[in-house]
């Protein structure tokens, strides 16, 4: 605990303020004020994730079929190559 000193002729001091107390009177207020909105975010999570899902397949999609050209296109060059030389 903190200790005031004491000073003659001035008003008498605060006591001091319990800091663990401070902070379990906030963690109850916030735990009062959005207990509505903590039950509402997987939901909206969850909707939101379709969409991206969606996204994320054509883009999978779309990679192989680059990746599949660009093998293609290697394996020509490769072969001009020999051709030149």
């Amino acid at each position: 605990p903190q200790t005031v000193p004491e000073m003659p002729g001035e008003t008498p001091p605060l006591s001091p303020i319990d800091m663990e107390s401070q902070e379990r009177i906030k963690a109850e207020r916030k735990a009062h004020e959005k207990p509505h909105r903590c039950l509402q975010v997987p939901e909206k999570e969850a909707g939101a994730d379709r969409p991206a899902r969606g996204k994320s397949e054509n883009l999978e999609s779309a990679n192989s079929e680059l990746a599949s050209t660009a093998n293609m296109l290697r394996e020509q060059v490769a072969q001009l190559k020999q051709k030149v030389m």
